[in-house]
């Protein structure tokens, strides 16, 4: 049995600043606190919340409290070229909620936007409260990841297929 999590909430994280913290964090020495990556990153220590909570989602860190520790996975993520590093992050996306309901949906056929949307609302009650804009920012964030990781791709008809 695959140990799957649902996400209360989705970290508004692009796949680049997920790869960028990994990066960072093993220069780093593999532990730091947030604000010694914020800096490591070359980033805002505001900036640096979503990242982390995308990193740790996908199981690459460990936070503890302020503490952030590279993981055995996020080593692997690093120095995996890029076709295992997207078979490493698809393999992860597959064990989170929503993305096993999308993955099992796209494998019955095409979605639209608005199909993942609504797959994304069903799963993450949060979801529900985005305002519009919000709502197109995290479609994004989604659709990066999932592209990245190899669930799906955009048809010409501008519909989500499985790769």
């Amino acid at each position: 049995m695959v140990d799957t999590q649902t996400l209360d909430a989705l970290p508004n994280a692009k796949v680049g600043q997920i790869i960028r913290l990994v990066k960072a964090l093993v220069i780093l020495g593999n532990t730091c606190d947030k604000e010694g990556i914020a800096h490591g990153m070359g980033i805002s220590k505001k900036s640096v919340p979503h990242p982390l909570r995308a990193a740790e989602v996908m199981g690459f860190i460990n936070i503890d409290g302020n503490n952030v520790e590279l993981t055995e996975l996020g080593l692997e993520f690093n120095e995996a070229d890029d076709d295992n590093r997207r078979r490493i992050f698809g393999n992860q996306l597959k064990r989170l909620e929503p993305f096993i309901t999308m993955a099992r949906a796209l494998e019955r056929g095409s979605l639209t936007k608005e199909g993942i949307m609504n797959l994304v609302k069903a799963k993450m009650p949060k979801a529900r409260k985005w305002k519009p804009s919000s709502e197109d920012e995290m479609f994004r964030t989604i659709r990066g990841w999932c592209e990245f990781g190899g669930l799906l791709k955009e048809g010409e008809d501008g519909k989500y297929m499985v790769v």
